[in-house]
């Protein structure tokens, strides 16, 4: 019997996730990466706990650690690695990895890396949030204070369009 590669409760089919704490606002950033190269934004409103899920990205490879979510939440930086070795810096509006700007064609060793501590707080594994609320990452799901908040794991894939973002 042939093995379903996309049957969400296998355990290789659960998201990884990296949350980014704004921090000068009360505003978090979370990318779930799932497997074949594919990625969601979400947003986090941590002061009443409202997640708004956003868009899709697939076929592509984030830098999670030149990634840079801009002190009120409102802009993010990341790293975009296409294939085969096309590196783009692009800068986004959250929960959308639609490009504001990019810079394609880097060299690696362009990139930027993270220098400003204080403009981000990285967690792939535990942290506390702006409101001293112990935060925790397992198996495509999110913990407050050991107990479940947001279960990712069996997220399916949507197409969203991001709306007009650069309306004034």
């Amino acid at each position: 019997m042939e093995e379903n590669v996309d049957d969400p409760n296998k355990s290789h089919n659960v998201p990884t996730i990296n949350i980014w704490f704004a921090s000068e606002a009360h505003k978090a950033l979370i990318i779930c990466k799932y497997p074949h190269k594919m990625y969601r934004m979400i947003s986090w409103s941590i002061d009443n706990d409202t997640i708004v899920k956003g868009q899709w990205l697939t076929k592509k490879k984030i830098d999670f650690k030149r990634c840079v979510l801009q002190n009120d939440g409102e802009f993010f930086r990341y790293v975009m690695i296409e294939p085969p070795y096309n590196i783009c810096l692009i800068i986004s509006k959250p929960p959308y990895f639609t490009a504001l700007g990019i810079e394609k064609n880097l060299d690696m060793r362009e990139a930027p890396k993270i220098k400003d501590t204080r403009a981000m707080s990285y967690l792939n594994n535990a942290a506390m949030d702006h409101r001293k609320r112990n935060i925790t990452t397992k198996g495509g799901c999110i913990y407050i204070n050991g107990e479940l908040f947001q279960d990712f794991s069996k997220d399916t894939f949507e197409c969203i369009k991001p709306p007009n973002l650069y309306a004034t």
